[in-house]
């Protein structure tokens, strides 16, 4: 029963990897409409942190210091009354740990003067 449920599951992700490649997902690259504004910080020893802003969100990209090739990466999104900030002490915790991090201000939010939908 088991072996046939992981057949099932690794049947389905190989149809969606296959739809996503036959359909281009992971061929066109999303360019963002206005030039991103980067700015290299380091934060403390062996953490590099890159504030920028992409379409108007601001993003900080936090990358342990001297990294040259692929790193696995996460994703951190604040709470509803926070900001990117309130993410820093897990950014630094998760980039010591082999991670690249990236958190970002959700509208209305932070640096992020877009408008709360």
């Amino acid at each position: 029963m088991i072996r046939a449920l992981l057949f099932v599951a690794a049947l389905l992700v190989a149809l969606c990897s296959l739809a996503a490649v036959v359909t281009g997902v992971f061929s066109r690259p999303v360019l963002a409409s206005t030039p991103a504004t980067v700015l290299d910080i380091p934060i403390e020893p062996g953490i590099v942190l890159r504030s920028a802003t992409v379409d108007g969100i601001p993003l900080d990209v936090f990358t342990p210091a001297g990294l040259l090739g692929p790193a696995p990466a996460v994703v951190l999104a604040h709470g509803l009354d926070g900001s990117k900030e309130r993410m820093f002490a897990f950014a630094n915790a998760l980039v010591r740990s082999g991670f690249v991090v990236v958190a970002f201000d959700f509208s209305g939010h932070g640096d992020n003067h877009n408008p709360f939908p």
